[in-house]
């Protein structure tokens, strides 16, 4: 059951933070459990609890639509919000790093989520297991009656292009990190400028 498919329109990175985002354009929900109907949420029981897995463009812009319907929890390995597209003007633009990143406690900012940073290791049919980024040994179960994929993709050996959040990138998993790894590769690629 896919929810839409739109295609962005052309916004500033900003925008998407806003509360009146774009729609996703490519999410699905998985089979998961029907425990909760559409009837019984209705009738003022609990909402339905949704796992997102990922919060980069598609994750924020189902966040966004299904936050007064759903009790999310979202799990992500970084702690901002980057538009991965922005990244390759950074290396000459420093200051264009600001435009394309923001915290995703600033993203996420009066939708009730609970945000989990970590990585998701095991899925099943009514819950996830996460293994939490920063000692990569805390594991927690978080159930679902419903799950969104919408881990986006991994540049092969490649994590200055985007963080993904794999094994031996938990220090750019942190705007700290993630400013200092770019600004270790620009030092590189002006050191190649100079012999070239």
């Amino acid at each position: 059951q896919v929810l839409r498919r739109n295609s962005y329109p052309h916004r500033s990175f900003l925008a998407m933070c806003g509360p009146n985002t774009v729609k996703p354009s490519s999410a699905a929900f998985l089979g998961c459990s029907r425990r909760r109907s559409r009837d019984s949420m209705a009738a003022g029981a609990a909402p339905a609890r949704l796992l997102v897995v990922g919060c980069g463009p598609a994750g924020l812009a189902a966040i966004r639509d299904l936050y007064q319907r759903f009790e999310i929890t979202v799990v992500e390995p970084r702690d901002y919000f980057e538009y991965t597209p922005g990244v390759l003007r950074t290396l000459g633009d420093p200051d264009h790093l600001a435009q394309v990143q923001a915290p995703l406690d600033q993203a996420l900012e009066g939708m009730n989520v609970e945000l989990i940073k970590g990585r998701v290791t095991q899925m099943e049919e009514q819950y996830a297991v996460v293994t939490h980024i920063a000692d990569g040994e805390h594991t927690l179960r978080v159930d679902f009656d419903y799950a969104l994929i919408t881990a986006g993709s991994v540049y092969h050996k490649n994590s200055w292009w985007k963080v993904s959040g794999r094994p031996g990138e938990e220090a750019q998993t942190t705007v700290t990190g993630r400013h200092d790894a770019l600004g270790q590769l620009r030092h590189q690629l002006r050191g190649l400028e100079r012999l070239g």
